[in-house]
């Protein structure tokens, strides 16, 4: 049989939720040196998940800024988010993205996590690329480690649902 030829997405190919993908990506911070930016007044940080998964569980301080809503639901974003971020990572401060798990495509099946996506929509708007990060292990990482600053539920979750052990296990494997 004749072998299949893979095709290069084009420029601005859809990255999900009809967000483009510019290309750009975002480094990693690790939870524990996020916790000692955010101890230390260094850091501001985007909560990526939907609003009920926020309103279940989050790390204080946090704010939230759904990635769904970028597309579904623009006009319930807070756009005085971007300029605060802007303004904070020209004072020097770190803005670091998260959602759940906080995982490369190539770990998810080829779909971009929720932190990456409203990483390049604050970046689009202006926040500058090298004062964005995205968090390594998410929000589950965070709790898995025992560290303060959670409100609400401490049960690791993904896409919404309680996180079984098996499942557990895996995402601690990334």
């Amino acid at each position: 049989g004749r072998g299949r030829r893979c095709r290069q997405a084009p420029p601005h190919a859809p990255m999900g939720y009809g967000v483009a993908d510019t290309g750009v990506d975002f480094e990693f911070v690790s939870v524990k040196d996020a916790h000692g930016l955010l101890k230390s007044d260094k850091a501001i940080l985007v909560d990526a998940r939907d609003t009920d998964d926020f309103k279940r569980s989050k790390i204080q301080t946090s704010y939230s800024f759904p990635a769904n809503d970028i597309i579904f639901r623009p006009d319930s974003l807070d756009k005085t988010l971007v300029s605060r971020c802007k303004g904070l990572t020209e004072a020097g401060k770190v803005v670091i993205c998260f959602s759940d798990i906080g995982i490369s495509g190539m770990q998810n099946r080829g779909h971009v996590s929720r932190c990456r996506h409203v990483a390049q929509y604050l970046h689009e708007m202006g926040v500058p690329r090298d004062g964005i990060r995205r968090l390594q292990g998410g929000l589950n990482a965070w709790k898995r480690l025992g560290l303060d600053g959670v409100l609400g539920d401490r049960r690791r979750y993904w896409a919404g649902v309680i996180m079984s052990s098996a499942k557990e296990r895996e995402v601690d494997a990334y």
